[in-house]
């Protein structure tokens, strides 16, 4: 079946509060889709990178905690990927749950993915979930409110 459809299907699901079903549905249209991603400007974190000093300064880091086996996760990299390039101010950093749990403990992350916005240190916002909007939303406004 089309990629396209199965999300179709599984928004559709989910919206109508069938989650299992919307579940296996994102499931199927992410079987086998290992493709590697082009992370363009997103900092992906690797076990040599000092976290800390990623998200030192005065701008907003958006930070995406995430798993290799989550779909919600892989159908969401890409988009973050094009913010990267859409909101230049802003840092991105994608970090693999699994690979640094203490980071993942730090932050409080529950669920995959979860988006922790931070203003150098300080957390000032957090998304769970795969909300596109929701994440753009927050970026928008931190950028209003500085400028």
């Amino acid at each position: 079946m089309n990629k396209q459809l199965l999300l179709l299907f599984a928004a559709a699901a989910g919206a109508f509060g069938y989650w299992i079903p919307a579940l296996v549905l994102l499931m199927l249209a992410f079987q086998g889709s290992d493709a590697p991603i082009d992370y363009k400007k997103v900092t992906k974190l690797g076990p040599e990178d000092d976290f800390d000093a990623l998200i030192k300064g005065e701008g907003m880091t958006v930070v995406d905690f995430f798993t290799t086996w989550c779909p919600p996760c892989k159908m969401l990299a890409p988009k973050l990927a094009d913010m990267s390039e859409e909101f230049q101010n802003v840092k991105f950093i994608a970090v693999d749950a699994e690979k640094f749990p203490s980071l993942a403990s730090r932050y409080q992350v529950k669920c995959y993915p979860t988006i922790v916005f931070l203003v150098g240190s300080n957390r000032v916002s957090t998304i769970e979930g795969a909300n596109v909007g929701k994440i753009k939303d927050t970026i928008q406004q931190h950028e209003d409110n500085n400028n």
